[in-house]
């Protein structure tokens, strides 16, 4: 995501902030192209590859313009970065991590069991595709699905635990844990600050003000944490700053 916004000419700062928003939304549309065209998808071809040719190109552009007005761009302080990434994960970590009763705790009710599930289905099958979302995608369990496997579902926040599941090997409930952290934690507080930058033109007491506020409503991002539980609904919405 980074990478793609860099392509674009975005300031590094903005690109920092806005990265997560554009990642998922690349892991979903290469997801949707490899199914149609029969690719396995997994941290090599959806992370790896794409990452590689985005880095040429933008190496590429680099080189090709000499563009030395970026430097004097606007653009948001890595001080104001760093404080809103810290002062999220610590939050995270009070509010979500240390009520856990382990790193493969989850919720038993409603929704939980299609993510499980779901979220297993496409790090075995490697279909990423929300055209095809499915408890039963894997082969072996499709023979014994009760209806028909498959169907639209936004999985965007799936992609991003399947991918987690494959890399490195962890169940479902621990990529789940850790994405949802991350999203609640890191890309939520990262969108705030670029918001609240732009709105308040970088004043330096608001800026440390809102790295505060931001974190402090129980009814978001904190509450969709438990309720539902609709992770997928979390995460787009951490995006939406």
């Amino acid at each position: 995501g980074y990478l793609f916004l860099r392509v674009f000419r975005m300031a590094r700062g903005y690109a920092v902030c806005a990265a997560p928003l554009f990642s998922t939304l690349l892991f979903s549309i290469l997801g949707i192209i490899y199914e149609s065209t029969g690719i396995f998808a997994d941290p090599v071809s959806i992370f790896l590859i794409p990452t590689a040719l985005l880095a040429l190109i933008s190496v590429a552009l680099l080189l090709a313009t000499k563009d030395t007005a970026q430097g004097d761009q606007a653009d948001i302080s890595p001080r104001v970065i760093l404080l809103y990434a810290a002062v999220g994960l610590v939050a995270g970590a009070l509010i979500f991590v240390s009520q856990l009763e382990g790193p493969l705790s989850f919720l038993e009710s409603w929704d939980e069991v299609h993510h499980l599930n779901g979220t297993q289905a496409f790090a075995e099958s490697g279909v990423f595709s929300f055209f095809y979302s499915s408890s039963y995608t894997a082969q072996e369990a499709a023979t014994i699905a009760p209806v028909e496997a498959g169907g639209f579902y936004p999985s965007g926040w799936q992609v991003v635990c399947a991918l987690v599941v494959q890399a490195v090997r962890v169940p479902a409930s621990l990529a789940i844990n850790s994405v949802n952290y991350i999203y609640s934690s890191l890309v939520f507080p990262l969108g705030m600050a670029l918001f609240l930058t732009l709105l308040f033109e970088n004043d330096k007491k608001l800026l440390i003000v809102g790295s505060l506020v931001s974190v402090s409503f129980v009814a978001f991002p904190w509450l969709l944490i438990c309720w539902g539980p609709i992770f997928p609904n979390l995460a787009a919405f951490c995006g939406v700053p």
